[in-house]
């Protein structure tokens, strides 16, 4: 992670679905000409595969990370997510990188920066209106603070982006070997 900031935006799988059914009824199918939730669809409800945990972006999370430990964070944090357990939430979410945004996304980035903070915030803007109406832990995001190289803490943070106010801060210690 380095003096960088990474993420992982989790959407709860049933709020794709409801998202899906509310634009066929209402024929509306983009948002800022882009449309996110056929695209989440295609790449990761039909597309993917069972569990998040089992994406490119989720196993390799960590390399861009310094070797931060997401499951880990996940499970300290797991009250965002209303869940039970890693499993429960494993299941019913899916998971999208920053670099899926910049793929796939609204937003033409010509410097795939995760630390982008306007571009991060206008993402995930565009997305929660794209699933509107969302409800209390339909979207999550996980971000993974900046650090300096001496640092022996990895500070992360879990947001409800329905209630940003419903937060977990967390961090934990890691060696260098």
């Amino acid at each position: 992670c380095g003096n960088e900031g990474q993420y992982l935006l989790f959407i709860r799988k049933t709020a794709l679905r409801r998202a899906m059914l509310y634009e066929k009824e209402n024929k509306f199918s983009v948002v800022d000409g882009v449309p996110l939730v056929s695209l989440l669809n295609k790449t990761r409800l039909e597309g993917g595969p069972s569990r998040f945990s089992a994406t490119e972006e989720f196993r390799t999370f960590a390399y861009h990370t310094d070797g931060f430990d997401v499951v880990r964070a996940l499970k300290e944090g797991l009250e965002i997510t209303g869940e039970k357990s890693f499993e429960d939430f494993d299941e019913k979410f899916l998971c999208i990188d920053a670099n899926w945004s910049y793929l796939y996304g609204p937003l033409l980035s010509t410097k795939p920066d995760e630390s982008l903070l306007s571009i991060r915030k206008r993402f995930l803007q565009l997305l929660t209106k794209a699933l509107s109406p969302i409800e209390a832990a339909d979207v999550c995001l996980l971000l993974v603070e900046p650090s300096s190289f001496v640092d022996p803490v990895k500070h992360f943070r879990i947001l409800d982006l329905k209630n940003p106010s419903k937060e977990y801060k967390g961090g934990f210690s890691f060696k260098w070997h």
